[in-house]
């Protein structure tokens, strides 16, 4: 098995500390898994972390003024509290699954993506809007095709509108990732998950797997 997360599955989780992370990286060491990421993804996150950290800055120093008109007085936040060294992404990942496998997007055929925006295939939409989740698409599973993989693939990712459709109380692959899949003689069963929650609810036993088990005497 696979495991791709998309960017916006890492957004607020900087630092992989949230519980079902962990219990991600416990599942992955544990069992014959591995972690794809895409280096599109790994740049995205960087950059979003950069942009909120800039965000909180400009906030807390709006409140400190704020604080300053009750206080008639000087009122700082020391700022140093705050990250000072450059984000590495790729390193966190590294940390918490040393094994995970890097999809480049550099064999991503742009004039394939022209034309899918063209005619608004998916990840596409009329305004010709998705051509990040077109890359981030396209370089996985030239990577599955690519690399020989066999094994099925679980896509994360909460924006479902440019890549699932709802059927019943679940999600599917759009028939336009579908027939790409096609295209490239792909026969990989994509499960796809809207939350990493989702995914550990329905497939992760949190007791069996809520420590790596190289590590236990037991």
């Amino acid at each position: 098995m696979k495991i791709f997360i998309d960017t916006n599955i890492f957004f607020n989780n900087w630092m992989l500390r949230g519980a079902h992370f962990q219990l991600l990286s416990n599942y992955v060491l544990n069992t014959d898994c591995s972690l794809l990421v895409s280096d599109v993804v790994i740049k995205e996150t960087e950059n979003k972390f950069k942009g909120e950290l800039e965000k909180t800055k400009k906030e807390l120093n709006n409140l400190a003024s704020k604080v300053g008109q009750f206080t008639e007085s000087s009122f700082t936040i020391d700022m140093n509290q705050l990250p000072s060294e450059s984000y590495d992404f790729g390193a966190i990942v590294n940390s918490y699954f040393p094994n995970f496998e890097t999809v480049f997007c550099e064999s991503v055929n742009n004039e394939k993506l022209v034309q899918k925006a063209i005619h608004a295939k998916r990840p596409f939409r009329d305004n010709e809007k998705g051509y990040r989740d077109a890359i981030i698409w396209h370089s996985l599973i030239n990577y599955v095709s690519e690399h020989s993989v066999s094994d099925d693939i679980i896509f994360i990712t909460n924006n479902s509108s440019d890549f699932f459709v709802k059927n019943d109380e679940s999600f599917e692959l759009h028939q336009d990732l579908l027939d790409d899949l096609a295209e490239l003689n792909l026969r990989n069963e994509f499960k796809v998950y809207t939350s990493l929650k989702q995914f550990i609810g329905e497939n992760v036993n949190e007791k069996l797997h809520g420590f790596v088990h190289e590590d236990s005497s037991d």
